[in-house]
């Protein structure tokens, strides 16, 4: 259900900024250095298929808050940035969640108070966690792409805020014999909604 409604939030994210794209603003953009700090919630999609038994399958869905931080520069309507999250499951099922890469995003003028941005990455997802009777940790270390889209205010002429979502591609996995088993253990994607506050410093 979560997972279902932060698609809907996402498309609801394209609808309307695709019929508020106007650019009438007087909004001047120039170069900036910028700092960010982040948080958001994100479902985790996974799944669980014992390689020796055809139907013997399970659902492995996760949900996380996360904390983060991200630097990086803004030029004209361009935007890139470094970043780097941790995530925390509700369930305290895995020992950690990070997330390290680089976004950049396009930024079309709605008005002189907030942008609509797109954007698109790529990274590494790192995770580690134990399943129930087993005596062993999992871990993935995997790249992923990523697509995103939201809104970006000015709150100030130094601070903006960014409300955004992301859907993160993984598609990573974990395989290993358990007595007669042979359980493969899939992370297929992560969706997020998140807030950022980015810090602008006027380049020279």
């Amino acid at each position: 259900m979560i997972k279902n409604n932060m698609k809907k939030t996402l498309l609801a994210f394209t609808l309307l900024g695709t019929s508020l794209m106007a650019d009438y603003s007087d909004y001047t953009y120039d170069g900036y250095s910028l700092v960010g700090v982040e948080t958001g919630y994100s479902t985790i999609s996974a799944e669980m298929t014992d390689l020796n038994e055809l139907l013997a399958y399970q659902n492995l869905d996760a949900d996380a808050y996360n904390v983060g931080l991200k630097i990086g520069a803004q030029t004209g309507h361009y935007r890139v940035f470094l970043n780097a999250n941790m995530h925390k499951d509700t369930d305290s099922d895995f020992d950690y969640i990070t997330t390290y890469g680089v976004e950049g995003q396009y930024l079309f003028t709605m008005m002189p108070q907030a942008d609509f941005f797109i954007g698109a990455g790529m990274g590494v997802a790192n995770m580690k966690f134990k399943v129930d009777g087993e005596n062993f940790s999992r871990t993935i270390n995997d790249p992923y792409v990523l697509g995103s889209l939201g809104f970006n205010i000015h709150a100030t002429d130094w601070i903006d805020v960014e409300l955004g979502g992301r859907y993160m591609e993984i598609d990573a996995t974990n395989t290993k014999d358990v007595g007669t088993s042979r359980k493969e253990y899939r992370f297929n994607n992560m969706i997020s909604g998140y807030a950022s506050i980015v810090f602008k410093y006027k380049m020279d």
